[in-house]
């Protein structure tokens, strides 16, 4: 049987090949055409033009189809200073009496220059949406670095994480994951395990949900505010990226869910679903 698209084609090489005979014995190859600005010859393509730049040069002023009286040359006075503008300027200002307008105070969206606030820790005066101060910005830095050296001590950490639990008891877990704790046994029945209570400590961390049947997987559950550019000082991105680092050097693999992805069920369902199917 032969092809849908097979009788068209063969049909419009046979207008191709008969328009190409009657230009042949026309003599149309044969005319040597000249551009009507330049003087070149033109291609075959081509009609009264070599190149667009020629058809610009000729058809232009009185020339163009477009003209209108030399409406564009019509000028007329700026409302403050006096000097000429074009017609078609809607402001009725120059540029330099629009940009005086448009300054500071005269803006229709001024609010007092920045924004000032004073530093959590020093309080300094600060501008900006900073919370601290570069001074103690970087102070801060330096403490966690320390601390995070300190939770690598195995003894250090068994310490505080039973402090934390003595903290936690009656407030873990919370409300979101509470509901992601539902929607897995769900999904899954008997397959992760909350352990966000500091049942579990890896590396210093300790992860909201674990796999319990074999599979070397966690879930982390970050909240909106606690887990935000304000108190970490990094992109969420980058947040996200840096807790997978850490658990992926003791062989597992995270999924990451943020605080208001639990409002779409769907969507966090099919993400669930694609993380638990993919392999290690």
């Amino acid at each position: 049987m032969p092809k849908k698209n097979q009788k068209t084609s063969k049909e419009v090489k046979l207008k191709i090949s008969q328009t190409k005979r009657m230009r042949k014995a026309s003599g149309y190859y044969k005319k040597i055409r000249i551009c009507d600005f330049c003087g070149k010859k033109l291609k075959c393509n081509q009609k009264r033009f070599c190149s667009l730049k020629c058809k610009g040069l000729l058809i232009s002023g009185k020339e163009h189809p477009m003209y209108k009286d030399g409406l564009s040359k019509a000028r007329k006075e700026c409302t403050s200073c006096g000097t000429s503008i074009s017609i078609r300027n809607k402001m009725n200002l120059c540029r330099v009496c629009y940009e005086k307008q448009q300054h500071k105070e005269n803006h229709p969206a001024w609010k007092g220059g920045i924004s000032t606030a004073n530093c959590i820790t020093c309080g300094k005066i600060i501008g900006g949406n900073a919370i601290r101060c570069r001074t103690c910005f970087n102070e801060t830095k330096q403490r966690s670095i320390i601390q995070s050296k300190k939770w690598q001590d195995s003894k250090y950490a068994k310490i505080q994480a039973n402090l934390i639990l003595e903290g936690l008891e009656g407030v873990s877990p919370n409300k979101p994951e509470r509901k992601l704790r539902r929607i897995l046994n769900k999904l899954f029945s008997k397959e992760y395990k909350f352990v966000g209570d500091g049942k579990i400590w890896i590396g210093g961390k300790n992860p909201d949900f674990i796999n319990v049947n074999g599979q070397k997987k966690l879930i982390e559950l970050f909240g909106d505010y606690w887990h935000s550019k304000k108190i970490t000082g990094l992109k969420k991105k980058v947040h996200r990226k840096q807790r997978q680092y850490h658990f992926k050097k003791y062989g597992f693999k995270t999924c990451v869910i943020w605080e208001y992805e639990l409002k779409n069920i769907p969507k966090l369902k099919n993400k669930l679903k694609k993380f638990h199917k993919a392999l290690l």
